[in-house]
């Protein structure tokens, strides 16, 4: 999906999420955030090691005061890596030692509440 033309989403869209990986899978493989919200990645593989990486290349997250594609780095078991997301679209992301793992990001932006007449 072109990250300009991101779904709007309701109050619904959550500022935290949590995916797992286990049995080489993101679970949930697709993820829904409200923009300034944050993703945390935990690698649930006994013994496996796992990364969470950006595929499309022109999308720019700020982690650690510089600009780069989201990388969790090489995660051992149980641990966690979150990152925050400030530009609404949809990112598919892979893991670097089993490409075949794939998953989603998809950043909304939420709606204002409803204003009465």
């Amino acid at each position: 999906d072109d990250v300009g033309n991101a779904p709007r989403a309701g109050d619904a869209a959550p500022f935290r999420e949590t995916v797992n990986i286990s049995s080489s899978r993101y679970r949930p493989a697709r993820a829904r955030i409200a923009v300034g919200g944050s993703i945390t990645w935990v690698n649930r593989d006994w013994p496996d090691f796992h990364t969470a990486e950006t595929v499309d290349p022109s999308y720019k997250q700020l982690v650690g005061g510089e600009a780069q594609n989201f990388d969790t780095h090489t995660l051992t078991y149980l641990e966690p890596y979150t990152v925050t997301f400030t530009k609404p679209g949809t990112y598919r992301y892979v893991c670097s030692f089993a490409p075949q793992m794939e998953g989603w990001v998809d950043v909304v932006v939420r709606e204002p509440p409803p204003t009465s007449d």
